[in-house]
């Protein structure tokens, strides 16, 4: 997303902007729109067990458009009396103490306090001033579903603002924190999407972009709402795999193509007149007997982040080193292993508390590989006796669900003619085949080959 939005600076003219929503979206900010979310679910006589947290989210996207205009000083829309309605409505409700990225007010009883006196454009509202200190307030249902009747009726100007939303991702602090953000996350790319649908539909300029986990996705998906229409309407998945053709052509190697490419250039080296020249300066033809492109995408979970902390380590441990040699690959398994089972460990906190992930963890050290799901059971069997978060993890997920759990994340696969892994587009683990860690894990996990050979750079 930081691509795109260099792209819209520089091709589209467009200013752009970026909310974090794991990092700048606290634990305060979440309990105050699950407080309003509940507020709105009496006032609206809801029924579902789920709060509908879409109102707080529309408001919140409104506030940040607004607020965006003003701190990069674009037009975004005609200066007409709509606009100036929509405006004081959306900034009435927002005090003047308060931070410029807080999501909305305290509510009570469904009512927002009003920090100033309505402007002209604003006499509509129906305001009650009738507590004791006669402060005014108005109702934000009321108030967030007038902002949405007006924003269609706005005039843009042409003006370009991309609002790209980042770290949609989901934390087990607890499981109805975990069940909270599921819906907050929910909610939010509904919200998105009727934002983007009405700015499509009148012409707006005004585009919101987000990006999400397969996991959290997934996750989602089950929370009440039906996601899976503007997901696959407006969409885009990235999947790094290639399935034959040139290795050369695969996305990732590409990408460290150019990248070589482009840092030659800046050195005034001529380009070489063959793609694979400039490759052979900085890698052998093979590691373990592979294509050293084929090795390196089997170190890897078909991600660029994984590409850059591979050759990132291998840069700082080796800093002398005019290439990656299989000496350098492989000197920096141990750290390389373990800063991916660190990530690994982050994908599961979607779905288990940091206990259960360190009982998983006590499952998979010393694993033998190939194991059959027999071979799992045992372990599960023989280790529970020993740990009290493996104990406690079986008792509630069954073994089956955890290696189904780890298949979506990339920590297992099946292995045999053909390697099965969710990274390389398969979907779902087959219980009743053999399976296998993903290599780049052998290493920090211990895992055991039931045979010495290797395959492809991946333990089989």
């Amino acid at each position: 997303m930081r691509y795109l939005g260099i792209i819209a600076e520089k091709e589209k003219d467009a200013k752009t902007a970026f909310i974090l929503f794991k990092s700048e979206i606290g634990e305060d900010e979440r309990t105050k729109i699950e407080k309003a979310a509940e507020i709105i679910k009496r006032t609206e006589g809801e029924v579902s067990q789920f709060k509908d947290y879409e109102l707080p989210w529309m408001w919140f996207l409104f506030r940040r458009m607004i607020n965006l205009s003003e701190k990069k000083r674009i037009r975004l829309f005609n200066d007409t009396e709509t606009w100036f309605k929509f405006k004081d409505k959306v900034e009435s409700a927002v005090k003047k103490t308060e931070p410029s990225y807080s999501m909305f007010p305290m509510l009570k009883h469904g009512k927002v306090e009003m920090d100033a006196k309505p402007v002209k454009a604003s006499i509509d509202f129906e305001i009650d001033n009738t507590s004791r200190k006669e402060k005014k307030e108005i109702d934000f249902v009321k108030l967030v579903k007038e902002c949405e009747s007006l924003f269609p009726e706005l005039s843009p100007t042409g003006e370009k603002l991309y609002i790209f939303i980042d770290e949609l991702e989901l934390s087990l602090g607890s499981r109805k924190q975990y069940q909270r953000d599921i819906e907050l996350i929910r909610d939010l790319i509904l919200s998105i999407n009727k934002f983007n649908r009405i700015a499509r539909e009148h012409g707006y300029s005004v585009y919101c972009i987000t990006g999400i986990r397969r996991e959290v996705i997934a996750a989602t998906k089950s929370a009440g709402k039906e996601i899976n229409k503007p997901i696959s309407d407006f969409g885009i998945g990235l999947r790094w795999q290639q399935s034959g053709g040139n290795i050369m052509e695969h996305p990732l190697i590409k990408i460290i193509h150019k990248r070589l490419l482009s840092a030659e250039a800046s050195c005034n080296i001529p380009n070489p007149a063959k793609e694979e020249e400039v490759w052979n300066r900085y890698f052998p033809e093979k590691i373990n007997d592979k294509l050293s492109q084929e090795y390196i995408l089997n170190k890897t979970w078909y991600r660029p982040r994984d590409i850059i902390r591979l050759l990132g380590i291998a840069q700082q441990q080796f800093p002398e080193e005019t290439c990656f040699s299989q000496y350098v690959i492989e000197s920096i398994n141990k750290e390389y292993s373990t800063e991916c089972w660190e990530e690994q460990k982050e994908e599961l906190t979607a779905y288990y508390s940091s206990d259960d992930i360190n009982g998983i963890e006590l499952l998979l050290m010393g694993m033998t590989c190939p194991f059959s799901m027999n071979d799992f059971a045992r372990k599960c069997n023989d280790t529970k006796g020993i740990y009290g978060d493996v104990e406690k993890l079986l008792e509630k997920r069954k073994p089956a669900d955890i290696l189904s759990d780890l298949y979506t994340i990339g920590v297992v696969g099946n292995t045999g003619e053909k390697m099965r892994f969710a990274f390389r587009g398969d979907n779902q683990l087959l219980h009743t085949l053999d399976m296998t860690v993903h290599g780049s894990l052998w290493n920090y996990l211990a895992i055991q080959p039931k045979n010495k050979k290797r395959k492809n750079g991946i333990h089989q």
